[in-house]
């Protein structure tokens, strides 16, 4: 029997960077050592494990400072395999770039990039997207899109998923 996961399966999915100024890097460099152990909370939450549930990494931040949160959505059953064509068929860039634009919900924390939201539409207008590319770069927001395309995968029998 699979264990239970550590992480709410219905938390909405937030993103922060590795390099961001809130997390407690001597602390975390310390705990994660030479030898990355696959077990710690960061670790799982970089790897999408925890579906980006920023309750599992909480303690890790500097009190006194507020990351940049990158709030996602998880894509839905048709965006997700339309997703998963573009990586089969064009590249995996391609995916990112599509789940990036239908999954980034907002910016929190960021005062430049205050007015970036998705609100009702389906993707991200054209020139929220660009000020979002042109804050963070384009290796970050294919990030995003790898975060949403992980927080959006299927769930897994310890998170719940019915048997077929």
């Amino acid at each position: 029997m699979a264990l239970p996961p550590l992480h709410r399966i219905d938390s909405t999915p937030i993103y922060i960077f590795e390099d961001d100024d809130a997390w407690e890097h001597d602390r975390i460099g310390e705990e994660i050592g030479a030898e990355v152990n696959l077990d710690h909370p960061l670790v799982r939450y970089y790897a999408g494990l925890t579906r980006y549930d920023l309750d599992t990494v909480r303690d890790y931040f500097d009190r006194d400072k507020r990351p940049a949160m990158f709030v996602l959505k998880r894509l839905g059953v048709r965006e997700y395999a339309r997703a998963l064509d573009m990586a089969a068929n064009i590249g995996d860039r391609e995916a990112q770039l599509f789940a990036a634009e239908h999954g980034l919900v907002r910016v929190d924390n960021v005062p430049a990039l205050a007015s970036v939201e998705l609100g009702n539409r389906p993707r991200l207008r054209r020139q929220d997207m660009d000020a979002v590319i042109d804050a963070i770069g384009r290796d970050r927001w294919l990030t995003l899109g790898q975060a949403v395309l992980l927080a959006s995968r299927e769930l897994t029998a310890a998170e719940g998923k019915p048997s077929a």
